[in-house]
């Protein structure tokens, strides 16, 4: 068995184990993508790492132009580091586990993001299939992953049924008349979100919305995101309850909810 080929399968394996703790699938993604990379760029992987050449690549590049913001070496830390520690308990990294010792980023408190102006107009400009998601997103409150996986057969007058929610366990929302007037007449197995006839990924629809909200002038990081942020703040605005803001949002925690519209998080 050669090196790649066994800790391609030591990967597999451990996505397996996020699998069982009920890891997002885009958790689940964005792990082995972030493994595959780090075990290709260091320079004898994983196993045989130690912890300056560790230190070394969560620094990210030392160009200018291509630096790693903090939140993203936090981000990618909270994928490898726990990896490492699932190694060395199986007794897999002779030389220890390199990330012993390394310090943690540490990110400031996220401040809340303010919609750009023009971002609904332009989102309800937008052709199909991408306007579905923008409908899903901006009228129940649905994440990019959520709308990607959505099917005719989900969605009821009553409620829409989410298959691959964030935690990975299946939800469901109230259908906002709107989502059902513009989906209600389409066939029962109908793909809503489709590319060329196939799934589209999350990633994918993303790739669509960016490249959708540029063509209207509007850059940087403009996303389905942003409808959700309005779904939020017009749930919020009805009665200024920010706990059914919290159901709605389908958070689990308060505090995501109250730095998500733009509320001071609250002391005790």
């Amino acid at each position: 068995m050669s090196h790649d080929l066994a800790m391609d399968e030591l990967i597999e394996e451990y996505l397996a184990v996020l699998e069982l703790e009920e890891k997002s699938p885009c958790t689940i993604r964005a792990t082995g993508r972030c493994l595959r990379r780090l075990h290709d760029d260091l320079p004898y992987g994983i196993l045989a790492a130690c912890r300056e050449q560790l230190q070394a690549w969560l620094a990210g590049p030392e160009e200018e132009d291509r630096k790693w913001s903090r939140a993203t070496r936090r981000n990618y830390e909270s994928l490898i580091l726990p990896f490492l520690t699932y190694l060395a308990d199986r007794g897999l990294l002779p030389g220890g586990n390199p990330s012993s010792g390394i310090k943690r980023q540490r990110c400031p408190t996220p401040k809340a993001r303010i919609v750009p102006p023009g971002v609904e107009e332009a989102a309800f400009a937008a052709p199909e299939p991408l306007l579905i998601a923008v409908y899903l997103a901006r009228y129940q409150g649905l994440r990019r992953a959520e709308c990607a996986g959505t099917e005719r057969g989900d969605i009821t007058e009553e409620e829409t049924f989410i298959r691959a929610a964030k935690g990975g366990d299946p939800q469901t929302v109230p259908t906002h008349p709107a989502v059902w007037q513009l989906i209600r007449h389409r066939p029962p197995g109908a793909l809503l979100i489709d590319e060329h006839g196939q799934p589209m990924s999350p990633e994918q629809l993303g790739k669509l919305a960016a490249k959708h909200f540029r063509h209207h002038g509007l850059h940087g990081r403009v996303g389905l995101h942003d409808l959700r942020r309005l779904f939020a703040r017009e749930v919020y605005d009805l009665d200024h309850d920010i706990v059914v803001v919290q159901e709605c949002l389908r958070h689990a925690r308060l505090e995501t909810t109250q730095v998500y519209i733009g509320l001071p998080r609250q002391r005790s």
